[in-house]
């Protein structure tokens, strides 16, 4: 009877001490995730300061900019469009 509530001790406290291992874990995942997010919001703050700054400068107005921006997209459009087409004539 003994040697069962000795293995039973043993069996809990392997399991406590793996749970303690997986929450420290977490938690030390859960901190890495913030420092990553802080570090992508300076950067995305730096990036803007830049193109304001580069706007500024080359005199750049927001008009140009959206016009720009509908652009990119557009095109970006057509070459996704492009790329599926011979997709789709395969399938024929």
């Amino acid at each position: 009877m003994t040697e069962t509530a000795e293995f039973h001790c043993d069996a809990d406290a392997n399991l406590h001490e793996h749970m303690r291992r997986q929450l420290n874990a977490t938690a030390r995942q859960l901190e890495r995730t913030r420092r990553v997010e802080t570090v992508r919001i300076r950067q995305r703050e730096r990036l803007l300061r830049l193109l304001v700054e580069s706007m500024v400068e080359l005199g750049i107005s927001g008009a140009e900019l959206q016009a720009a921006r509908r652009a990119y997209k557009q095109a970006g459009s057509k070459a996704k469009s492009a790329a599926e087409q011979p997709r789709k004539a395969g399938r024929s």
